[in-house]
C-alpha cells in the first residue's frame, strides 16, 4: 500500500533537515499507525510544549475528488477510510485523497492498494513544499 502520510514525512524530513526547531514524526522509516499512534503522541506532549501537530494521511472520497489535499483546523481519526476510526490526532490535518470510496470497507482497502505511486509522489511534493515554505519563512 501507498503511505502518502510517511511519504509527505520522509520529504519534510528532508527539506527541515537543518533546522533543529522542527521534528518531523511519521515517515517512512518509523510510520505513526493506530498500534503507535497515542505513544508517539503522548512522547510528542512530554518532550515539548504547546507542540503543533499536524497530522497528515490518506483519504478517500469522491471520485472527482481524487488528487485533492484537503487541510483542515483539526485533527483526525486514523484509520477511517477502513472503518476503524482508531486514534484522533493532531491539531491541523491535512489529508491526500488518493481514491474512491466506493463505503465497503473491505474494497477501498483494496482500493488503496492500487493508488498510483505517482498521484501521491506529486500529492506529497507540493504539501511539503507547502508546510516547508509556511514554516520556514
Amino acid at each position: 500500500m501507498i503511505l502518502f502520510g510517511p511519504i509527505v514525512g520522509y520529504k519534510l524530513r528532508y527539506l527541515f533537515k537543518d533546522i533543529e526547531e522542527v521534528e518531523i514524526f511519521g515517515h517512512l522509516d518509523e510510520n505513526i499507525s493506530a498500534r503507535n499512534a497515542n505513544d508517539t503522541i503522548m512522547y510528542i506532549k512530554r518532550k515539548y510544549t504547546s507542540p503543533l501537530i499536524i497530522a497528515i494521511d490518506s483519504a478517500i472520497s469522491k471520485k472527482e475528488n481524487i488528487g485533492k489535499i484537503v487541510v483542515e483546523n483539526n485533527g483526525m481519526y486514523l484509520g477511517k477510510a477502513l472503518n476503524k476510526k482508531i486514534n484522533y490526532v493532531g491539531d491541523l490535518s491535512i489529508k491526500g485523497i488518493v481514491s474512491q470510496n466506493v463505503n465497503i470497507p473491505q474494497y477501498n482497502f483494496k482500493l488503496l492498494q492500487n493508488t498510483s505511486l505517482s498521484l501521491v509522489m506529486n500529492m506529497a511534493d507540493v504539501v511539503s513544499s507547502g508546510i516547508y515554505n509556511v514554516i520556514n519563512i
